[in-house]
């Protein structure tokens, strides 16, 4: 081969390599896109902590709330329930027995965000309401419990609360009417209803230290009871 054919030869073979050769990839281009990120902020909705207490001589009732039911539990004369949360605000709530028939009560009740309350339907079939007090729980201290006391016998005399020939805790209540806190050693054993100086029921208390206890006064027969919720702090 002459000199002529091996430069023809080289320039063939350069063309063929700048050709045919492998070249490296593009890089992809970085422009932002369109895409749009949307978040979804959801706020919580504001409740209270209710507890239902059914210390009525009614039918077993269903408590209800606009009248959607918010208690399954309240069949029972005397009967409490376990703390439900409900939003937070005004609420109209009706109790009717659980086995159908008019509605026995309508109450509006008011439930501040994050309380805890206490509602007790008291009454009978013909006349009944509903009373609902806030849950303020401060510790009672060791060896003692705190107690407080519900009037919830319609009709019934203005009453006073004390230790059987000791310490009077309240005085002066009156049907509807909620005590303030007491705090008492947990063997303190039982509690007087007085009437005018006269006893009219002595009732044991079931206490435990730590606890708060909400004694509720309602009918039975043609006497009066306790019903005696305990609530951990």
């Amino acid at each position: 081969m002459n000199f002529r054919a091996l430069v023809a030869f080289a320039s063939l073979s350069v063309a063929a390599t700048a050709c045919g050769g492998s070249q490296t990839p593009a890089t992809p281009s970085s422009a932002p896109t369109n895409e749009v990120v949307v978040e979804t902020v959801v706020e919580a909705v504001p409740t209270a902590s209710v507890r239902w207490v059914h210390a009525a001589t009614a039918a077993p009732a269903i408590i209800s709330a606009e009248g959607a039911p918010v208690s399954e539990a309240l069949q029972d004369f005397s009967f409490q329930t376990s703390r439900a949360t409900v939003p937070a605000g005004t609420h109209t709530f009706s109790a009717r027995p659980s086995g159908g028939g008019a509605e026995i009560v309508s109450s509006e009740l008011t439930f501040d965000a994050d309380g805890s309350y206490t509602a007790v339907l008291v009454g009978n079939a013909d006349s009944a309401s509903v009373i609902s007090f806030a849950d303020e729980f401060a510790d009672p201290g060791a060896g003692n419990a705190a107690i407080r006391f519900v009037h919830a016998v319609p009709n019934g005399p203005t009453v006073s609360f004390g230790a059987p020939g000791g310490r009077g805790y309240a005085g002066g209540v009156n049907f509807g009417g909620v005590t303030g806190w007491y705090n008492v050693p947990v063997d303190s054993g039982s509690v007087e209803v007085t009437v005018d100086g006269e006893v009219a029921y002595t009732g044991a208390l079931p206490l435990a230290e730590g606890m708060a206890f909400t004694v509720v006064v309602r009918p039975n027969g043609d006497g009066i009871s306790f019903l005696t919720v305990g609530e951990h702090i």
